[in-house]
C-alpha cells in the first residue's frame, strides 16, 4: 500500500511540481522587481499547502493497481453506507479495520484544509467559507473519480465521502479557531476575526 502511495505521490508530483516551481519563482521575480519584500514563512506554509494536495490529489485522484483492477461504482444515497458499515463493527477483523480506515481516512484527508485555508487566507476565518471550500473540494475529488472510471480507473465515487471529507475540513477549522484564541494574545484577537 505505501509503494502505492509514493508511486502515485511521484506521479502527481512529477507533473505539478515542475509547474509550481516555475510558477512561485515568477511571482517572486515580479515581487522583486516591484520592490516588495517575499514573506518567507509564507512561502514555507504555501509550500506545505501545495506539498499538501500532491498528497491529497495522489492518495485520491492518481491510479493505483486497486483502482485499476477494483469494481467501479458510485453511491448516491448519502449516511445509508455509513450506517451499514457500522453494522459490519461486529464483524470480521479485517471488515472492521477496513470500514474504520475508511471512515477515519474520509474524515481526516480534509482536516489539513481546514487549517490551511484560515492560516494562508482571511477570507477563510469563517466557518462557512471553509465549509463552502471543504464542500467544493470534496465533490471535485468524487466527480473526478466518477469521471476517471472512464479511463479504466476503478475508483468509488460515494456522496458519504464527500460528507465526511467537509466535515473533516470544518473540523479542521475549529482546531485552527481552538489553537488562535491560544496563541493569539488577547489585544490582537479582534483583528484575527474568526467567524463560527
Amino acid at each position: 500500500m505505501f509503494n502505492q502511495l509514493l508511486r502515485s505521490i511521484i506521479l502527481v508530483g512529477s507533473a505539478t511540481i515542475p509547474i509550481w516551481a516555475v510558477v512561485r519563482l515568477l511571482l517572486a521575480y515580479r515581487a522583486k522587481e516591484r520592490g516588495v519584500r517575499i514573506d518567507w514563512s509564507r512561502e514555507l506554509l504555501l509550500t506545505a499547502f501545495f506539498a499538501y494536495l500532491v498528497m491529497t490529489g495522489a492518495m485520491t485522484v492518481a491510479p493505483t493497481a486497486s483502482s485499476i483492477n477494483g469494481e467501479a461504482g458510485y453511491n448516491l444515497v448519502p449516511i445509508v453506507n455509513l450506517i451499514d458499515d457500522i453494522r459490519l463493527l461486529g464483524g470480521p477483523p479485517e471488515a472492521v479495520k477496513y470500514e474504520l480506515e475508511n471512515f477515519f481516512g474520509n474524515l481526516f484527508l480534509l482536516f489539513p484544509l481546514g487549517i490551511f485555508l484560515p492560516v494562508l487566507w482571511p477570507r477563510f476565518r469563517c466557518v462557512w467559507n471553509v465549509l463552502y471550500a471543504g464542500f467544493a473540494t470534496a465533490a471535485f475529488i468524487e466527480i473526478t473519480q466518477c469521471v476517471s472510471q472512464f479511463a479504466g480507473s476503478y475508483r468509488v465515487a460515494d456522496i458519504d465521502d464527500v460528507i465526511l471529507n467537509t466535515l473533516g475540513a470544518c473540523l479542521g477549522f475549529y482546531v485552527f479557531v481552538q489553537s488562535s484564541r491560544f496563541s493569539v494574545p488577547a489585544g490582537r484577537r479582534s483583528k484575527l476575526k474568526l467567524e463560527l
